[in-house]
């Protein structure tokens, strides 16, 4: 039979919903339920709109542009001022 914590566990929206006392049955048993429903959900709940999350490269990306190094600019230093 399954638990009020597990059903509860179910229709949380995270794991920091857990009402109960830590390293309690109730506790345990409301993770367990979280966890099985992260476990039946379907993966293209964890899908963003351009395909999974981190499948991309950087150069895929929109917007994204390489930005090539431009040569250092030659500082003027002080023996440089007072012409020595």
């Amino acid at each position: 039979m399954v638990s009020k914590a597990y059903r509860e566990g179910q229709n949380a929206r995270s794991y920091s919903d857990n009402p109960y006392e830590r390293y309690s049955p109730d506790y345990n048993d409301f993770e367990r339920g979280y966890t099985q429903k992260l476990k039946r959900t379907p993966d293209y709940a964890f899908r963003n709109e351009s395909g999974p999350i981190g499948d991309r490269t950087w150069y895929e990306l929109k917007g994204s542009r390489v930005v090539e190094e431009t040569p250092r600019p030659k500082l003027r230093t002080y023996a440089d001022a007072r012409k020595k």
